[in-house]
């Protein structure tokens, strides 16, 4: 098989990856398994496999439920840092993201519901986020990106 490439050295070097999901519910279950699937063919996982997860089904969770087309996960590995992005069709940045100094908290949840203490979980669990709207040009649709950052373990600082 002259024609595969070795795995990569390590977490170290540059990759990306980008899947396309549909507005399913089980797109959230997909975009966990492809993480999953990316961070252990590059020993990554057991260093940043929880959280990444959590991320990655609560940003696909809410492209799914707030926007009205497919979205698109992107992870890459930069340096010392890996970024999950979701892009979707809705331009609403959420108030959490718009604000980087000063995330605005989400009006108080009753501590039964079911909804609303995603994206303010997201802030606590990542290292660096942001968001913001894309126009017709990419993909043919307008929308937005959020991303967040999980510093690597072992790596000191974040990189804006």
């Amino acid at each position: 098989m002259d024609n595969v490439f070795p795995n990569a050295s390590g977490p170290d070097e540059f990759w990306s990856y980008t899947l396309q999901l549909p507005r399913q519910e089980r797109a959230v279950r997909i975009a966990r398994m492809t993480l999953r699937a990316v961070l252990e063919s590059y020993g990554m996982w057991s260093g940043l496999g929880d959280r990444a997860e959590l991320l990655v089904s609560e940003l696909v969770t809410n492209a799914v439920r707030y926007s009205d087309g497919p979205a698109w996960l992107r992870l890459r590995n930069l340096e010392n840092r890996l970024r999950i992005g979701v892009l979707d069709t809705n331009p609403a940045i959420p108030p959490l993201f718009g604000n980087r100094d000063n995330p605005q908290a989400p009006p108080a949840c009753r501590a039964d519901a079911a909804r609303g203490r995603g994206l303010l979980l997201v802030l606590h669990c990542a290292d660096n986020w942001g968001g913001y709207v894309l126009g017709e040009e990419l993909f043919g649709t307008r929308g937005k990106l959020l991303w967040v950052e999980i510093v690597h373990q072992g790596a000191t600082g974040v990189a804006a």
